[in-house]
């Protein structure tokens, strides 16, 4: 190869791996994995009220090797990466290198999010291909919930490339797909942990139908199952489900440990060879089974 072909490439190489550093599939299909794997999705893990290192008993005694991925939908902790100590404690419990841990973060978890961000070893939006599956995670703290900026050019990156995926799931903190649609709008002060409006923690008014959803109607038209999944509830309702005129899931989950009342984590079964996923939510006991 000349030389000068050869430091070109490596230069656009090096440019868009720093702007896009986990692109969605491979250039070669990963070579199937098991007949039937199994996901996991938690929300609002923290214990309130108490004090800030407090997390629920059965989220900490989990196993999650056995998951294929576990997808955190936020607020681990209270303050998760306000001290260094309860950040490392929680990536002793999730193991948030692992490539398989895809952590939407919360507000709870915003403190400090360069340090988040140095020990993760990801920025806090990001994608993962895994055995036909593309994982979308956004971070919905950023811009009041607006998907903007170079966020917004990722995860058009991302569903624009979207070739061998047979699904596709977006993962965020908040609810952001309640906001602008009428009937889900009403909904929001009496599911969401946050309610309506302009604050930090809230769902914001923001670009999700314009500028997101339109991408993910395309994949459904192409037969792609398209799921998008939150963890900001568990305060008001521990549960959420919702499909929309386009068969695009809209899931969430969240608990509240110590509230009184049944907490909730979801899971999924994934079939590859059927393109058949399907998932329920299981008592938070059963996760230490």
């Amino acid at each position: 190869m000349p030389r000068p072909f050869l430091l070109l490439t490596t230069f656009l190489l090096a440019t868009l791996g720093c702007r896009y550093d986990h692109l969605p599939e491979p250039e070669l299909e990963q070579a199937p994995g098991p007949v039937t794997e199994r996901f996991l999705h938690l929300g609002h893990t923290y214990v309130p009220y108490l004090t800030y290192q407090d997390i629920d008993t059965f989220v900490e005694r989990a196993d999650y090797s056995r998951y294929a991925a576990v997808m955190l939908g936020g607020d681990l902790f209270p303050n998760t990466s306000l001290d260094p100590a309860t950040l490392q404690w929680a990536d002793s419990i999730f193991d948030f290198r692992d490539e398989k841990t895809l952590w939407a973060i919360g507000n709870h978890d915003y403190d400090d999010p360069w340090r988040v961000r140095d020990l993760v070893g990801r920025p806090l939006y990001y994608s993962w291909y895994h055995n036909g599956i593309t994982f979308l995670v956004l971070d919905t703290q950023d811009s009041l919930s607006n998907i903007v900026g170079d966020q917004l050019l990722y995860a058009r990156a991302v569903l624009d490339t979207v070739r061998e995926s047979k699904q596709v799931f977006v993962l965020t903190h908040k609810m952001i797909w309640m906001a602008d649609n009428g009937p889900l709008q009403a909904m929001i002060d009496s599911v969401s942990n946050g309610y309506y409006g302009s604050c930090f923690f809230c769902v914001n008014p923001n670009n999700f139908y314009t500028d997101i959803y339109p991408l993910l109607v395309q994949l459904k038209d192409r037969g792609i199952g398209v799921w998008c999944i939150a963890g900001d509830i568990g305060y008001k309702v521990r549960r959420f489900e919702h499909t929309t005129a386009d068969d695009i899931r809209l899931l969430a989950g969240g608990m509240c440990s110590l509230c009184g009342g049944d907490n909730y984590y979801l899971e999924f079964s994934w079939t590859r060879a059927e393109n058949r996923l399907e998932y329920s939510y299981r008592p938070i006991e059963t996760l230490v089974e």
